[in-house]
């Protein structure tokens, strides 16, 4: 073959190499990949074994607001974390799913402990971003409430991470959230609280519970001046892998507030779910009647049919696109003025 023709082969070869970069990069957000590390925490050429010692060497060192990117190489990481407010707009960035991972065991039974005290770990500062990591409970199924990950601030995002346990994995106990990409494992209530939280092509996969009836979601809004609840959107709602639920009931939700809202759009979801779609909270149904709100809206699957969902007053089974579009990121946590300067990828409308 003539030279010509070799190096038009290797530019050929080159151009289509360098393409293929272009578009897995693209997949990636800006930001989180090529992010100024402030520290590295992990074996090799650092000497922060623990995410702990970074959060407090963070909170000793940095100056001012400006964003702080926390490396945690992979490995597992028993530890409980506290963010508190001392340190806003901090980044946690993992090496994936299921190779980073946070492991607490901490449980109410047994431990003197209220769910609040129990998260592995706990996120009370405003903006705080997290990329690749799993946060785990181990404490198992027959421990009751046990949470994985806690949040209390303001303007959180979560891409690509997973978040384990069984009873209460995920308390969303207050402010703007927002989830993309994530994998969500309980077995009763275990994503709940009373935060304005978005979860966004999501997998939120059921584990065996340790009665007979496994829920999903539980708001706890107690004013319905509050303008916040649980919002599930273009998500997978499904078995764990490898868990099989026959004679289990599974609800989408139940309320833990006397105005309970929880709206799942635009997903599928698998036939574990019961017809009746949602659960009475044991005593309080005469309590929470007429106020809760619990809503569907172009879901898919064979669990998706709402032709023998509860018919409970105010709540509503089928919503039109009008009222879908007030539930979106934009409409719903204002996630255009402040979700871009993450670089955590979302679509804002329906």
């Amino acid at each position: 073959m003539e030279l010509k023709n070799i190096r038009f082969l290797l530019f050929l070869v080159s151009w289509a190499l360098l393409a293929q970069c272009r578009i897995d990069a693209g997949s990636i957000p800006r930001r989180l990949k090529a992010a100024k590390l402030d520290l590295v925490v992990g074996r090799g050429a650092t000497n922060i074994r623990t995410i702990k010692e970074a959060i407090a060497t963070a909170v000793q060192n940095r100056t001012g607001d400006k964003r702080y990117v926390i490396k945690v190489k992979a490995g597992v990481y028993n530890e409980n974390v506290i963010i508190d407010d001392n340190l806003p707009n901090l980044t946690l960035l993992g090496d994936g799913k299921g190779k980073t991972i946070i492991s607490g065991y901490l449980s109410v039974l047994g431990n003197n402990l209220t769910t609040f005290q129990t998260a592995t770990v706990t996120v009370d500062a405003d903006g705080f971003i997290a990329r690749g990591i799993t946060f785990r409970n181990t404490a198992g199924a027959k421990a009751e409430q046990a949470v994985a990950l806690r949040v209390s601030g303001d303007r959180a995002a979560f891409y690509s991470c997973s978040f384990e346990g069984y009873q209460d994995t995920l308390y969303v106990h207050h402010g703007r959230q927002f989830y993309k990409k994530c994998d969500i494992y309980g077995s009763l209530d275990f994503i709940f609280g009373n935060a304005m939280a978005v979860f966004q092509n999501c997998n939120i996969y059921v584990r065996q519970p340790k009665s007979k009836d496994a829920v999903i979601t539980a708001s706890k809004r107690e004013d319905p001046k509050n303008q916040t609840g649980i919002i599930i959107q273009r998500s997978h709602i499904a078995a764990a892998p490898g868990t099989h639920l026959e004679g289990i009931k599974v609800y989408l939700g139940r309320p833990w507030g006397h105005y309970a809202r929880t709206v799942i759009m635009q997903s599928h979801i698998d036939s574990l779910i019961d017809p009746e779609g949602w659960l009475w909270w044991a005593g309080k149904e005469d309590v929470f009647k007429d106020k809760i709100y619990y809503a569907e809206f172009k879901n898919t699957g064979p669990g998706s049919s709402t032709a023998r969902r509860v018919d409970w007053g105010n709540a509503r089974q089928v919503i039109t696109p009008q009222q879908a579009e007030q539930f979106t990121v934009d409409k719903f946590i204002d996630g255009n003025s402040w979700l871009p300067s993450t670089n955590v990828p979302f679509s804002s409308g329906l």
